[in-house]
């Protein structure tokens, strides 16, 4: 990514949050006004004033450092802004913040993390029901592929080989269902041992030492027909102490992208694959390793993820095996990575398709859900040593810069940021909103105002550890990247 790039995106980044922060504080101001506070001014930003528009009760001033906004209410409690103390003598105590019902107070707020969670939906929709897609979506089912890829490559071959409709990369309709991998011998062509790629034999299996290969890992959905499951929901153990995982317990359903990626991501990491000297006994040293896909046919299984079914004994669905890739494409490691011509397996999120606008507006609140809910568990992870998943500015030009490629990808990413500042703003830790509106409930339960000096206490201490986090963070984001 080139240097300009980032700080085009750093700028657009700061100025999308900026925006945010804005109207969350205009949320605050609109139910001030309704309440009956007398609001002073409306600052965006912090600083010296660069331009004031005076109204007959409120000014709005655009300050120089665009680090968030304000809005200052008449109180006892803090000197008015300046140029407004002739203003503050004549401000009845009726519309001071300090005399203010308790549920009014509740009500201002809660009206700026609200502002945020209504921009965030209405974004969200937006998008949804425009484009009735939701691209490079984790949780739902099936995959894309990276095109010149192992798994693109096998499976454009065995569609054009089986007279079948094209496929692309962004083909959804193919989705990958299981995957097996095995070495052999430098001399075993494994083609032969399987004539019929769609229907594999037990023999094929417990007969694979005898024939000069092992079967290192396997998740075919075939396996559960021909061996049947233990007790454990796992494939029953074959030959060389090797169980065999079938992933999907619904064979009509294909399973969703983070599944399927972490099947590959947690078995290439695992002991499964390591090459033991048992294997070499077997295959010998100079062996060769090889990969094949079993897949699925979708239709308006790009909708809920159902297969084209066959009205067989078995009632499955509509399942092909590929054959090996080419071991000559394949490059032999101990750590069994595949990086010879074909550098990687090459599957990508899929994308979520909607069938109509209502199915879409539906998922909006959904996907707020599942945005409100990341930035919990990010936060959380704070108490666990662990800031990774939080960015700072350096963090937030990075992530920016990815979500530039189109409209929907950014101002989905947008509505993702309105949606942490809803929630971040809830928690109950000062200076935030949730800590706020806290101390207003345990005022109100008490019947009287938490000492002044304690507050403060607790705003400084709040305020300092939100500064050093936000330090920490930005110098993650400059040493990680």
């Amino acid at each position: 990514m080139s240097a300009g790039m980032i700080v085009l995106a750093f700028f657009v980044g700061i100025i999308a949050i900026l925006l945010l922060i804005t109207l969350h504080e205009f949320g605050h101001f609109i139910v001030a006004k309704l309440c009956g506070a007398y609001v002073y001014e409306f600052s965006i930003g912090f600083g010296p004033a660069l331009k004031t528009w005076k109204g007959e009760e409120t000014w709005i001033v655009l300050r120089a450092f665009p680090l968030g906004g304000y809005v200052s209410i008449a109180s006892d409690r803090s000197d008015p802004p300046k140029g407004r103390e002739d203003d503050a003598e004549k401000v009845p105590d009726s519309r001071k913040m300090d005399y203010i019902a308790r549920w009014k107070k509740a009500l201002f707020i809660l009206a700026g993390p609200v502002m945020n969670m209504v921009i965030a939906i209405v974004m969200i929709s937006i998008i949804f029901m425009a484009t009735l897609q939701k691209t490079d979506d984790m949780s739902f089912y099936g995959n894309r592929y990276d095109q010149g890829q192992i798994a693109y490559n096998l499976i454009k071959d065995d569609i054009k080989g089986k007279n079948k409709e094209s496929f692309e990369q962004n083909d959804q309709h193919a989705t990958i269902t299981g995957w097996e991998v095995v070495l052999a011998k430098k001399d075993v062509d494994m083609t032969k041992f399987l004539p019929d790629y769609n229907h594999v034999t037990p023999e094929f299996y417990t007969n694979a030492k005898d024939n000069g290969y092992i079967v290192k890992f396997s998740n075919l959905p075939e396996l559960k027909r021909i061996f049947g499951k233990d007790e454990n929901g796992l494939v029953k153990e074959l030959s060389n102490n090797n169980s065999f995982i079938y992933q999907n317990e619904n064979p009509e359903v294909a399973v969703d992208y983070t599944k399927l990626v972490y099947n590959f991501i947690d078995n290439f990491k695992s002991d499964k694959l390591k090459i033991t000297e048992a294997d070499k006994e077997i295959v010998g040293e100079d062996y060769y390793s090889a990969i094949r896909f079993s897949y699925g046919m979708l239709n308006n299984g790009l909708y809920d993820g159902k297969f084209i079914t066959e009205n067989d004994s078995n009632n499955l669905h509509t399942q092909f095996s590929t054959p090996y890739v080419d071991s000559n494409n394949i490059k032999k490691t101990e750590n069994f990575v595949l990086n010879g011509k074909h550098s990687s397996v090459g599957v990508k999120a899929p994308t979520r398709y909607f069938k109509n606008t209502t199915v879409a507006y539906g998922y909006s609140w959904k996907e707020f859900g599942n945005q409100s809910i990341a930035i919990l568990k990010a936060f959380g992870l704070l108490f666990t040593g662990h800031i990774t998943q939080l960015a700072g500015p350096v963090g937030v030009a990075n992530q920016t810069a990815q979500m530039l490629t189109s409209a929907p990808t950014f101002f989905l990413y947008v509505a993702g940021l309105s949606a942490n500042l809803f929630v971040l703003n809830l928690i109950p830790i000062p200076p935030l909103d949730g800590y706020k509106f806290f101390e207003n409930a345990v005022e109100a339960c008490i019947k009287k105002e938490i000492p002044q000096k304690a507050k403060i206490w607790m705003y400084t201490i709040g305020g300092l550890a939100f500064a050093a986090l936000f330090i920490v963070i930005t110098i993650k984001d400059l040493v990680v990247g």
